[in-house]
């Protein structure tokens, strides 16, 4: 559904600016710790490359939401630092990359999208974060 932003009242257009600035600001603090942190773990490269798959994971394959953002902020961290240090620590060869690869992308198109207590979503949403998913794994 598509509202003109004239039909919106002056609170309400206040209200989604002050959403968007604090989405952006939130995004940028976010893209900083993952570049800072795959910096000082000498992984940069493979730090950017985790932060564009997770977020698009995180907008269409659902899963677990935190009851606050505070929580979420913790626990994307925590995903953040146990997925880099596992780029560190694990250097595999191409035949193993190419194997973990492929069972995440089964387990992408098999669960995926996956909706949550905090979360839930209809059929619709469903269906369509499912195949925005999908086209993101194989066109990307």
């Amino acid at each position: 559904m598509s509202i003109q932003i004239e039909q919106l009242s002056e609170e309400e257009r206040e209200e989604i600016i002050n959403y968007g600035i604090r989405r952006s600001i939130v995004i940028s603090i976010s893209t900083i710790v993952t570049i800072m942190a795959g910096y000082l773990l000498g992984i940069v490269w493979q730090s950017i490359f985790f932060l564009f798959c997770f977020s698009a994971l995180r907008k269409y394959a659902g899963g677990y939401h935190a009851d606050t953002p505070i929580r979420c902020y913790f626990l994307s961290f925590i995903t953040l630092f146990i997925a880099l240090m596992g780029i560190k620590i694990l250097q595999c060869d191409d035949n193993v990359g190419i194997l973990i690869q492929t069972i995440n992308l089964l387990i992408i198109i098999f669960l995926s999208p996956i909706d949550s207590v905090v979360h839930r979503l209809e059929y619709e949403e469903k269906k369509e974060y499912g195949t925005s998913i999908k086209n993101i794994y194989f066109f990307n």
